[in-house]
């Protein structure tokens, strides 16, 4: 049963968490039962129903017993009342999930021909289209997702700084949307580091042939479907068979992939910028990392977000995702303390506090690694 709204108000749109960040559950709640009276009024409305769904499917997220059930209804709903609508095959291809990658390609270019200058569209067709090893055909998306301006400013320069980190010709694992999408349009839509792998994790996790064509194109053959289930297992057993089959492949790990995954591989990384690499045997890592910070980061933007104040993911997601910069700063605040250079230390450790205050126990935990 919905929640009903302590005060009657018009819906709003509810946009995806990727771009706009994550709102309160009781927030979801009370826009899904005011988009269901929409489409009750109006079942023909196929932005009310899409709407709808994505409100109550964010409601769930963290529910444990969650009845998903009602997801599947909606979309019945939805196939009865607006079944040419892009919505209903956008929508209908996100329920599938990555379990049938034939039918989830066939409707996302459903939706693509019902509407090809919606972002979200643009979005899944591309990364579908690369993931499957089309690339032709996933080019000219990732330009034109850079065109519809989906993406927010902060974002590109996150991830130009991600890409940026690593050493010619890796292998970079991703997390989830924001450090995955951004890049892949970089890299194809403006021929920015094309020469990385990126790979998203939970993607490759739960599609092991995907991980097996993504590495075939790069002459790496290794067993990928006896690889552990569990996150933290699956990376470390992923990282380890990489290195002995191509020992000369830089391998890296964003810092925005959760502790989840890199639990078990935590002393085997070193910081290098918005990546640390993986190494059993340990690598002289404050050199590239100075270099990365001062000489190839656009890091401009932490102070001067031209127009930035505008896109709606600049304060939900962008600034979340830069804490990440704390860790770099932080690291060479203390080499340069080391080194006796007070000015360039202090100069770091302060960029990195502008970025943690307004994340208390962030910057607690800075505070307390300059007392000890």
């Amino acid at each position: 049963m919905l929640a009903t709204p302590l005060l009657a108000a018009d819906p709003q749109q509810v946009p995806t968490i990727g771009t706009h960040g994550e709102k309160s559950r009781e927030w979801y709640l009370d826009q899904a039962h005011l988009w269901q009276a929409t489409t009750e009024k109006d079942p023909t409305a196929a932005a009310a129903w899409r709407n709808y769904y994505m409100a109550t499917e964010y409601s769930q997220r963290k529910v444990s017993n969650a009845d998903k059930s009602i997801l599947d209804q909606i979309l019945a709903s939805m196939k009865q009342h607006v079944s040419e609508s892009y919505e209903y095959l956008y929508l209908l291809q996100r329920r599938l999930g990555w379990d049938d990658l034939d039918a989830k390609l066939t409707l996302s270019e459903k939706a693509y021909a019902r509407c090809g200058d919606c972002g979200e569209t643009v979005e899944n067709l591309a990364y579908l289209y690369q993931i499957l090893g089309q690339h032709e055909r996933a080019r000219p998306l990732w330009t034109k997702l850079y065109q519809t301006r989906r993406i927010a400013p902060g974002l590109l320069d996150y991830n130009y700084n991600m890409l940026a980190s690593t050493a010619p010709d890796a292998i970079l694992f991703t997390n989830g949307d924001n450090d995955t999408f951004p890049a892949l349009t970089l890299q194809h839509g403006q021929e920015i580091r094309a020469d990385v792998l990126v790979l998203n994790l939970y993607v490759i996790q739960h599609q092991r042939g995907l991980l097996t064509r993504a590495l075939n194109d790069r002459n790496i053959a290794i067993a990928v479907e006896d690889l552990p289930a569990d996150d933290s297992d699956f990376a470390a057993e992923l990282a380890q068979r990489l290195t002995e089959a191509a020992p000369d492949v830089p391998l890296y790990f964003a810092l925005s992939v959760s502790a989840a995954y890199k639990e078990r591989i935590n002393d085997r990384l070193y910081i290098e910028g918005q990546a640390s690499r993986y190494s059993a045997s340990g690598v002289d890592n404050l050199a590239r990392l100075q270099n990365n910070l001062e000489h190839r980061f656009r890091i401009d933007y932490l102070d001067r977000a031209w127009y930035g104040e505008f896109h709606p993911s600049t304060a939900p997601v962008v600034t979340r995702l830069n804490t990440n910069y704390v860790f770099s700063f932080i690291l060479l605040a203390e080499h340069y303390q080391l080194s006796g250079e007070e000015t360039r230390a202090r100069r770091w450790r302060e960029r990195a506090l502008d970025i943690a205050r307004p994340y208390p126990y962030l910057l607690a935990e800075l505070q307390n690694r300059g007392d000890k």
